[in-house]
């Protein structure tokens, strides 16, 4: 797994980044992102992240349903990756281990 935490670099996020939408935080106020990466993939073209869920849930719509609950939380780690990295999130994915879909968010 890929750690991040706060740094130069790092992922604060302005309250405007689609990444850092929370109710009540004023203009100059921001989101301070720190998580781990499951899964980053890095070359030349830009990075894939991939994050594993061991959520149960059923295949199909409801996979896809829970998939959008975890969109801000790969937002963030895009955004932090990204100014590590220094190259675009080409791509971002949940792998739900109970039901063995990957999903891309």
């Amino acid at each position: 797994a890929l750690g991040f935490a706060v740094a130069p670099a790092g992922a604060a996020l302005p309250p405007h980044s689609s990444a850092s939408k929370r109710p009540g935080l004023a203009d100059d106020e921001f989101v301070v992102g720190q998580g781990v990466v499951d899964l980053a993939l890095v070359d030349e073209e830009g990075i894939v992240i991939v994050d594993f869920k061991t959520d149960r849930v059923e295949r199909g719509a409801a996979t896809r349903a829970k998939a959008e609950m975890y969109r801000p939380q790969l937002a963030v780690y895009a955004v932090a990756l990204s100014r590590i990295h220094g190259r675009p999130v080409t791509s971002r994915w949940l792998h739900f281990l109970a039901t063995g879909e990957s999903v891309a968010v």
